[in-house]
């Protein structure tokens, strides 16, 4: 009998016993395992679609017309999927400060003429000077080269070219007179003229009002090696990704059932391994203690979000399907889903008996 305990420890199972023959406990512990490595069966994606219009209406339209699109392009991709669901739909109404042009296309043309001026007499500048400012010349410099002359500006604006140009010369022929008749100078003349066309577009900060609808939706796929295909597609349409998906295994139950079936059918296989070695026969399990930590569940994944496909919602409306088809192929998002690994630990304690 001895033989036959020594034999039982050392097999890592135990068998409760008495150093009385007659109070013999008939009971033996085992332990039993079983693990699965599993793939996830279906993967779930939350995207967000979002457009603004200054009439709600519109922007509830624009929203509508690129989920259908998205769904379009997805079909046309050869991509499967269970559904897509609305998880959230919401419309706001924001102000904002928006830069306005306040007299599009207005312009003017300004001539500019430069004058020369000989003057006589350097101790009667003073004189000269005075009589410029009345016709409003408050500036104008001596030339390096040439002592005695002096230069200054005239400018006008007009709504054309012509009128400007005939106003600065108008202006000239005053000043011209007035200039001479102080007999301070040798001369007076036009040196050089210039005109140029000048834009007279105002900016302001205006206040305006716009609608943002933003529909948020779940896509749930079976289709794992599409995945990046998938999330490339919504954002070359700038639909946006929360950079998370979350994968969900079938059948969670029925597996557990199963690995549980396994653990036990272990842990039978070792007590009757073990007492084919001695004169004991296995009955049924007394006591079964679930020893596992962990169960079967769906999980989530993070991804890098990074969106190279972006671009200016006017020109995505432009493109064609086959353009945006051609765009998705240029980036290379590939994602692998992780496996779950799940054990499964029973101590089950069986009854015995002598044969």
């Amino acid at each position: 009998m001895k033989k036959i305990i020594l034999f039982l420890l050392s097999a890592f199972s135990i068998m409760i016993f008495s150093d009385t023959a007659d109070t013999f406990y008939k009971r033996i512990q085992v332990t039993g395992t079983s693990t699965e490595i599993l793939t996830p069966d279906t993967a779930s994606l939350t995207f967000t679609i979002s457009t603004d219009n200054e009439v709600l209406d519109k922007a509830s339209e624009e929203n509508a017309a690129l989920l259908d699109r998205y769904k379009s392009l997805l079909s046309k991709s050869g991509i499967k999927y269970e559904k897509i669901e609305s998880v959230i739909y919401d419309s706001n109404k924001n102000e904002y400060w928006d830069s306005v042009i306040t007299n599009k296309g207005e312009k003017e043309f300004t001539t500019t003429l430069s004058i020369e001026i000989s003057v006589k007499d350097q101790n009667k500048l003073r004189d000269l000077v005075n009589v410029l400012s009345a016709e409003n010349i408050n500036y104008f410099s001596k030339t390096d080269n040439e002592p005695g002359i002096y230069r200054f500006s005239i400018k006008e604006n007009a709504v054309d070219n012509k009128t400007s140009y005939q106003k600065a010369l108008n202006r000239y022929k005053t000043i011209e007179n007035s200039v001479l008749k102080t007999g301070l100078v040798n001369e007076i003349k036009i040196s050089s003229y210039d005109n140029n066309e000048v834009s007279k577009e105002k900016y302001e900060n205006v206040k305006k009002e716009k609608y943002v609808v933003t529909h948020t939706i779940t896509l749930k796929t079976r289709d794992m090696k599409n995945l990046g295909k998938i999330i490339n597609l919504a954002q070359a349409l700038n639909i946006y990704s929360n950079s998370y998906i979350s994968y969900d295994i079938d059948n969670k139950e029925q597996l557990e059932s199963k690995l549980y079936e396994k653990a036990y059918l272990e842990a039978k296989k070792k007590a009757d391994k073990i007492l084919s070695q001695t004169d004991l026969t296995l009955l049924k399990p007394l006591v079964v203690t679930d020893n596992s930590r962990y169960s079967i569940q769906s999980y989530t994944e993070y991804f890098s979000n990074y969106n190279s496909l972006a671009r200016p919602r006017e020109e995505v409306k432009k493109s064609s399907d086959k353009e945006i088809l051609d765009l998705v192929t240029t980036s290379n998002l590939v994602i692998n889903p992780k496996k779950q690994t799940v054990t499964k630990t029973v101590n089950i304690e069986f009854e015995i008996e002598k044969k």
